[in-house]
């Protein structure tokens, strides 16, 4: 779907019922959770691994720095190793924002699938940070940070204000991964005003449910979690939609409609 339609569907749409999305959130979670407890799972391992190369050398630059004095860190080899460590965490932060967005949006397509009744599985996770689209996630990731960050200097309250634009970045992302970056914001913030009130309360209700997994002794966490992005794509669904015909049949494919479907 090209941008124009999408604008127009966003303007045009109905009110949503928070109870029928909370319902079918809570059926499709029954067909994902497996899903959602692997790209939970594969999400900390690869962050726990990024994290402990991101210390290793900050452990070494600060052992360096009690053996020797304030004058050889700062100027010596250790200075070096902190200067390092301090760049690859940006480094770092970077491609850890970019696997977000893309197991998310890999999610995203998966509640699609199973939402049309169709076999799930754990294809199609790491498309966003592959290929073609490798650049285009680092831009988004990108501009998903500065907003914030700029919304955050400039005061607190903006944040909160932004948290519900910056939630749809990725599910427009998902569903249209063709689509520039520049318009991909642009929708995201037109749909986020247009629902700001439903979706900062459905975040809530459904945060709070993802949480329950916490009272499993904590590790129940990793099967709950997901919920919490399932009820953004009843919202895409219903305020945006799909094309009539099956995605599924188009995955691979292009048109002129500047739509493609992921798997």
């Amino acid at each position: 779907m090209n941008y124009n339609y999408i604008t127009k569907k966003i303007q045009s749409n109905q009110d949503l019922d928070f109870g029928d999305i909370l319902n079918k959130s809570f059926e499709l979670f029954k067909k994902v959770w497996l899903q959602g407890f692997l790209m939970v799972l594969v999400n900390l391992l690869i962050i726990g691994a990024l994290v402990g190369v991101l210390i290793i050398p900050m452990v070494v630059s600060g052992v360096y720095a009690g053996i020797y004095s304030p004058e050889t860190f700062y100027g010596g080899a250790s200075g070096l190793i902190f200067l390092g460590a301090f760049l690859l965490f940006f480094l770092l932060f970077g491609f850890i924002m970019m696997l977000n967005v893309s197991m998310q949006a890999g999610f995203l397509n998966t509640c699609r699938m199973a939402d049309l009744g169709k076999d799930v599985g754990f294809e199609g996770y790491f498309k966003l940070i592959s290929g073609a689209y490798f650049f285009k996630t680092l831009r988004l990731s990108a501009a998903f940070i500065g907003i914030f960050m700029l919304g955050y200097i400039v005061c607190f309250l903006p944040v909160f204000y932004l948290i519900v634009p910056l939630s749809y970045f990725v599910v427009i992302y998902a569903f249209n991964p063709e689509m520039s970056v520049s318009n991909i914001i642009n929708t995201s913030f037109k749909i986020g005003n247009n629902k700001w009130l439903f979706t900062i309360g459905m975040a809530i209700v459904a945060g709070a449910i993802s949480q329950v997994g916490v009272l499993l002794c904590g590790i129940g966490f990793l099967f709950t979690a997901s919920f919490a992005r399932i009820p953004m794509y009843f919202i895409y669904k219903q305020v945006i939609g799909f094309d009539e015909h099956d995605e599924i049949d188009t995955i691979g494919t292009t048109g002129d409609d500047d739509y493609v479907y992921l798997k």
